[in-house]
């Protein structure tokens, strides 16, 4: 068989030098391949080059994960509160609104009701010291009408209001 020298490229489409034909006839060390270190040095750079890419990807593919999980929980957070505005605009028109009829019982004469609806009031709003003035007074009438359980309880709240006064409305001052 004759000897020729020819270009070959490899597997992966690279080109490579060899010497000579592959005869089986002959003895490995008759045979030689020659690599140029260009090629070499590429495949090393190539190789380096996907293992640094996968590397930055999984390191994305995290950050993008856990900024997805802050963003989502500060969306999360957001409507809470969003909600919680909802709700304590719901609770001061409740309490307006038991205000209102606790001052228009209060002039009808009715005092039982009047004391009803300023404790119910006081269950949305409980720091509104005006409202424990208005109750103090409505106990005080419903007692004069007889009501022994609201005489009692005027001094309660009495302490009640003292407390408020000194402790909430101090404080946001």
């Amino acid at each position: 068989m004759t000897k020729k020298k020819e270009k070959r490229t490899s597997l992966f489409g690279r080109p490579r030098k060899v010497v000579e034909n592959r005869n089986f006839d002959i003895e490995p060390d008759d045979y030689q391949e020659e690599f140029e270190e260009s090629t070499m040095l590429r495949k090393i750079v190539k190789y380096s080059a996907y293992a640094l890419i996968l590397v930055l990807l999984g390191i994305y593919i995290t950050k993008r994960d856990k900024i997805q999980q802050i963003r989502s929980d500060q969306l999360t957070q957001k409507q809470q509160t969003q909600a919680t505005q909802l709700d304590l605009g719901e609770a001061y028109g409740q309490f307006r609104r038991l205000q209102r009829q606790a001052e228009l019982a209060y002039e009808e004469g009715d005092y039982m009701l009047a004391v009803y609806n300023y404790r119910q009031a006081l269950t949305y709003g409980g720091t509104d010291v005006k409202t424990y003035e208005r109750l103090i007074l409505a106990l005080e009438k419903s007692c004069e009408a007889g009501e022994e359980t609201h005489c009692n309880a005027i001094e309660r709240t009495q302490k009640r209001m003292e407390w408020v006064k000194e402790n909430v409305v101090e404080k946001e001052n």
